[in-house]
């Protein structure tokens, strides 16, 4: 019995770990099973070269974008975002059919997201 509550309470738990999403800067989000590692920006080596800013050796080379220029990197699978602000939340999804694109609603504002899973 006790066995099936933690298997049910880790699932549980996975559910909503699948629910959340990181907010980068105050504009965009991405889900935080495509974070891989949240830094200091003092691993950046600046670079800028078309729409990339700079870059980071993370088991690879990573590209950075500017959100703005603060003290955080969110380093995902493909590219990584400095930023001065990085929350975790959760709210509905939007999706605007028009261009296919899609949007974080949560109590504190919209988001634009970045990268689904």
């Amino acid at each position: 019995m006790v066995k099936q509550d933690r298997k049910n309470d880790e699932k549980e738990r996975i559910r909503e770990l699948k629910n959340k999403y990181v907010i980068v800067g105050n504009t965009f989000a991405m889900p935080l099973s495509n974070v891989l590692n949240i830094l200091s920006a003092d691993v950046v080596t600046p670079f800028k070269i078309e729409e990339w800013d700079g870059f980071i050796d993370y088991n690879k080379i990573i590209p950075v974008k500017n959100i703005d220029t603060g003290k955080f990197v969110v380093i995902t699978q493909n590219v990584a975002y400095r930023t001065s602000r990085v929350a975790i939340s959760d709210g509905n999804i939007l999706r605007k059919e028009t261009s296919n694109e899609t949007y974080l609603e949560t109590p504190e504002g919209i988001y634009k997201i970045l990268e689904q899973s």
